[in-house]
């Protein structure tokens, strides 16, 4: 059985700009130094661009991976905008994305994704 996953600490915030998140990871860390080095902590968030840069600018050390949530908001927005022509098909796409993400290992994330990358549009494999 994995180990718990156990959150740290979460930030409410009036702007999404890079400086806000920056100041709340320095915080973070300077509340707590031993994060800064620790191979199984995880940062989980959206991919906007604030946050992936504060990430990366102050917290270089830290694996961050991508809110279940937001992969699929993003891309059900992304088939709407390129012109599903049913919800047949959105509902086909979204139940692709989340077989990939319910994969136990990475073998069996890429095995999956040849499977479903066959009956993907080209536009959408490429996406």
């Amino acid at each position: 059985m994995p180990a718990p996953v156990v959150p740290l600490a979460y930030l409410l915030h009036e702007r999404k700009t890079t400086d806000t998140h920056a100041d709340f990871f320095k915080h973070t860390v300077a509340v707590c130094p031993p994060l800064a080095g620790m191979p199984n902590l995880l940062i989980v968030t959206d991919q906007k661009r604030a946050i992936t840069k504060a990430i990366h600018d102050v917290c270089l050390a830290l694996r961050h991976c991508l809110c279940w949530n937001h992969i699929l908001q993003d891309c059900k927005r992304w088939v709407h905008q390129h012109g599903a022509s049913s919800q047949l098909e959105l509902g086909y796409y979204m139940d692709s994305i989340r077989s990939l993400l319910s994969s136990t290992s990475e073998d069996a994330y890429k095995d999956e994704l040849l499977i479903q990358m066959i009956k993907w549009s080209q536009v959408f494999s490429e996406y």
